[in-house]
This record gives C-alpha cells, structure tokens and sequence, in this order.
C-alpha cells in the first residue's frame, strides 16, 4: 500500500498522515493462548519494558499483577507488531503515523473494577486512557507511531 500510496502521491504531497491501526486489540479472549505466547507469559518481561516503566524485573505476573498480567503482555507485543508495520511503511513512504485505541480502563472512571473484562467488553490490550498500564506501554514502544487517544469531550491528551 504505501509503494502504491507513494506513486501516487509524491509529487503533490497531499496525504500528510497515515494512520496505522484502528482500535487494535482483541475480542473474545484476553491473549493468545498458543505453546509460544505461554512460554513467552511465563518467562520475564524484556528488560526494556521493565526499565522504561520503572518496574522491578520479573514474569508479567509478578510484575503487573494477576488483574493486569495478560492484558499488558497483549498490549507490549500488539503494540510492539503495530511498530513494525508502521516502520517498514516509512522505509517506503516516509509519512507521519498513528493509531487510535479504545477509551476506558483501569484507572479511568468507567467501572473498570466491576464489570470491564479484557477480551469480553473491550478489546485486550486496545484501550487507551492516559493513565493506564497499557497506555504508558504504548508510548514507551511506539518509535514509528504515534499512539492518539480518542477524541472525545472525556478524554485527556497524551
């Protein structure tokens, strides 16, 4: 697409913004449940996602808690995927990007705690509220993207 997008547009320049991702998460089930995904559960955050959100190192469930665990393990490798497209597009294309995401979650004044379930009433690992554990996540390993919050009157910017 952006070998297509740059044919046809380098010599206006008229597309100015590319936009990556829309709402990304996943419905029906928190995580990938695979042999690989497990095993990469159950072994230690990377290094870089500790360090970059201050954290003491450990499994993604002693680090984020049993309540957060799988979520942020869906939202570092979504993110860290979404990163990779966005950076083969400017390999080709140089454009600014972004994704949008769901609002709501933990830390933001929608009943996380009662009712929300990752996978279920939300995309796993697709919200984005300002505050959250996977809303720090993304702007820390985003470098080809720009992670936007939803426009909208209760939303805060990044």
């Amino acid at each position: 697409m952006m070998t297509h997008l740059r044919q046809v547009d380098e010599a206006d320049r008229t597309v100015i913004l590319m936009q990556v991702e829309n709402e990304s998460g996943l419905m029906g089930s928190v995580r990938d449940y695979s042999p690989e995904s497990n095993k990469l559960f159950n072994g230690p955050v990377p290094a870089s996602l500790v360090t970059a959100l201050k954290k003491k190192p450990g499994t993604w469930t002693e680090v984020f808690g049993s309540r957060l665990a799988e979520e942020t393990f869906t939202a570092y490798y979504l993110s860290s995927f979404i990163n990779e497209i966005a950076k083969a597009g400017k390999q080709v294309y140089p454009l600014a990007t972004y994704v949008n995401a769901w609002e709501g979650g933990e830390d933001t004044a929608d009943a996380f705690d009662s009712f929300d379930r990752a996978g279920e009433s939300y995309p796993a690992a697709g919200r984005y509220p300002t505050c959250s554990t996977c809303g720090r996540l993304r702007r820390r390993t985003s470098t080809s993207f720009r992670p936007t919050p939803p426009c909208s009157p209760s939303s805060t910017s990044a």
